[in-house]
């Protein structure tokens, strides 16, 4: 009998020291409360590539995703750049003048975000979306827009609360560009260009 009770209270103590290795093992930190969540995003946009002034300024942009698989999301964004930057050609109705000509855009986009857990409140997303971006406001008159505007990225976002998060990101767009004819200082018939843009923007997440 006393055999018997010196082999329980062995098994016993093996069974708590496997369960203390367990729970002392890191896993990787995953928010699940919820399939639904929009995000606010402030960052800045730098244009490049256009023949007549690529769109470059300050950039808001909302998200909507919702979760249909464990590391993906269905995910729809619409912006707004308001331009400004460097001058880059002769104003119109000023040619001894140079003027930004780059202009505002609208953008609306829709694609699939990657999520990646890691070992800390940190959840790394990977957007690639498809989408187009409306120009307008631009000094030249030559407003258009761009089409299909590939958009892919990076974001990393640490989560204060289990439903709140803060982050920065990084995003590239590229794609063709067809724009209506111009004030002759510019261009007088209707083209097609190349639509470019980097921007860096940091913002707020909120799990539904």
């Amino acid at each position: 009998m006393k055999n018997a009770l010196i082999v329980l209270l062995f098994l016993g103590g093996a069974t708590v020291a496997r369960a203390e290795e367990t729970n002392n093992i890191k896993q990787p930190f995953e928010i699940q409360p919820s399939r639904h969540k929009l995000s606010v995003d402030l960052g800045y946009q730098a244009g490049f590539g256009g023949t007549f002034g690529s769109v470059s300024g300050l950039k808001v942009s909302g998200d909507y995703a919702y979760r249909f698989h464990r590391l993906a999301w269905f995910n729809l964004q619409v912006g707004n750049t308001f331009g400004f930057g460097a001058q880059d050609g002769p104003c119109v109705g000023s040619t001894a003048s140079q003027c930004y000509r780059g202009g505002w855009d609208f953008s609306f986009a829709a694609g699939v975000r990657l999520q990646f857990a890691t070992r800390v409140p940190v959840i790394i997303e990977v957007p690639l979306l498809i989408g187009v971006e409306v120009v307008y406001n631009r000094n030249c008159g030559d407003n258009g827009a761009a089409f299909p505007v590939i958009r892919p990225g990076v974001k990393a976002k640490y989560f204060v609360t289990q439903r709140v998060g803060i982050g920065a990101g990084v995003n590239f767009a590229f794609g063709p560009s067809y724009h209506s004819g111009g004030n002759p200082v510019c261009t007088t018939d209707s083209y097609t260009d190349f639509y470019g843009a980097f921007d860096f923007s940091l913002g707020t997440e909120i799990i539904l």
